[in-house]
């Protein structure tokens, strides 16, 4: 169930890994950004009200003092025009009073301020109203004293309060101040602890290929790679990795195969080119002259099995670089074919072997020494099995953009559960040349891997007189690697 909610590539995972490890970070400047914005909002209304509260009180005053100059004037000369005058600064009072009173955070100096407005109704009612004038005139004075001391008492009540509210802003800077640094604090561990738990969780199955590389590289192919934790693709590169070490140990297992084929091989003609080359080097006189010639003949046989077997292993270690690096260049099939047959002549002069040729004018694109060593060693296996006085046919036709070279012999033939095996290195069918040096069993591999590095194939074509060879490839192979 967990392997469903993997990410799918290295690249998700850095992309969440850098989302997550964000968010403590995020989260802080939200908070901070939260903080600030309270903090700058609340100074901006206290500056408001600052402003609001120090003109309205300014007005108060102003009011106050000139209803006291009008009124003070209005009861010496009772011109009706000062009485106008002075209900404009009650008008004037009454506004400023208002803008105080709507003035948030001053509750403690409302009860003052209605105190305040009071005082002056009661002032504007004696003097407005005719019949209370003439008793009013003695306490006037004392009156607009005591709303005069009232209304400065209000306004220094007002600012103190402003001020009090305008000092708390420090206090809060001052919280806000340590509020980001303990989210600041707190962000960087979540955010550390967070970076070091992707950095391993990355880190795992990175160090897990690294170890299945280095034991790859060492030549240990036992452990199966497995990569269980880290992204999908990082999943598939270990079952890739695995799929090459099976490969790397199945190789390794045919190296040591060949390696003891070969000095199976190489040790056998050896033995017999060593023992022989012992006797001749004895006393040669007592020694009958029909025995030196058997001596000589053996070693003889070995010497060419060697050498053989030395040709066939230069051209098996060719198969690794021509068939990648192979020069491709324009040839003349029938040229090749010639060549070769003129190289055979005289072996099949030898055991009074007909040739058949049936040659077409033909060319192609390809390496010529690899096409004369598909046709040297397919001539070479009809002339070691085909009996003497026997037949080989040899054609070459060409249609359609691709060629076809076919060989047959009047040989014993390839039994029908051995078609597939002879193309393996090292394998030699049940049925063998008579009269014949034994073979190596590396000619026909050679045959297939050059053929197929031409991007054709070959093929064993069932027939009930010899072995019948077919090789069929395209005009011009496809490049290495495409």
């Amino acid at each position: 169930m967990l392997k469903d909610f993997r990410p799918h590539s290295l690249v998700a995972v850095l992309v969440s890994a850098l989302l997550v490890v964000t968010l403590p970070l995020l989260i802080a400047l939200v908070a901070v950004m939260q903080h600030v914005d309270r903090l700058s909002r609340h100074g901006l209304l206290v500056a408001i009200d600052a402003e609001i509260a120090t003109e309205a009180g300014q007005r108060l005053l102003d009011a106050v003092r000139d209803m006291e100059r009008n009124a003070l004037q209005f009861l010496v000369v009772e011109d009706e025009k000062l009485l106008g005058a002075y209900r404009d600064r009650h008008v004037d009072f009454l506004a400023a009073a208002r803008d105080l009173e709507r003035v948030p955070g001053q509750q403690p100096s409302r009860a003052s301020l209605y105190d305040l407005m009071a005082q002056e109704r009661y002032l504007f009612d004696r003097l407005t109203g005719g019949a209370f004038r003439d008793a009013f005139r003695d306490e006037i004075d004392d009156r607009f004293g005591e709303l005069s001391r009232a209304a400065r008492a209000l306004v220094q009540a007002n600012s103190l309060q402003v001020w009090r509210a305008a000092s708390v802003i420090p206090q809060e800077a001052d919280e806000l101040n340590g509020t980001l640094l303990r989210l600041t604090a707190v962000s960087l561990i979540v955010t550390i602890a967070l970076v070091l738990l992707f950095t391993f969780l990355i880190r795992r199955p990175l160090r897990r290929i690294d170890m299945a590389i280095r034991d790859l590289g060492a030549g240990r192919f036992d452990t199966p790679i497995r990569i269980d934790h880290g992204s999908a693709d990082l999943s598939t590169l270990g079952d890739r990795l695995d799929w090459l070490r099976r490969k790397l140990k199945e190789i390794d297992a045919e190296k040591a195969g060949f390696l003891r084929q070969i000095s199976h091989e190489l040790k056998t003609p050896l033995a017999a080119v060593r023992e022989g080359a012992a006797l001749l080097s004895e006393d040669t006189a007592a020694t009958p002259r029909a025995e030196r010639s058997q001596i000589a003949g053996i070693v003889l046989e070995n010497t060419l099995r060697l050498q053989r077997l030395i040709e066939n292993l230069l051209q098996l270690n060719a198969v690794g670089s021509l068939t990648t690096q192979g020069r491709r260049e324009s040839v003349d099939l029938r040229q090749i074919i010639e060549r070769v047959v003129n190289d055979h002549s005289l072996s099949l002069a030898a055991k009074s072997i007909t040739l058949t040729k049936d040659l077409c004018a033909a060319q192609a694109v390809g390496d010529p020494e690899q096409l004369r060593i598909v046709v040297d060693n397919l001539l070479s296996n009809a002339v070691k099995f085909a009996p003497r006085g026997g037949r080989i046919s040899l054609s070459l036709a060409q249609s359609d953009g691709r060629y076809a070279i076919e060989v047959r012999d009047s040989g014993p033939g390839i039994e029908p559960g051995e078609q597939d095996r002879i193309f393996e290195p090292f394998y030699q069918g049940r049925i063998r040349p008579s009269n014949s040096i034994n073979g190596t069993g590396l000619g026909l591999a050679i045959v297939r891997d050059f053929v197929r590095a031409h991007g054709g194939t070959i093929e064993v074509i069932p027939s009930h007189d010899g072995a019948y060879f077919r090789v069929c490839a395209p005009d011009t192979p496809p490049q290495a690697g495409g």
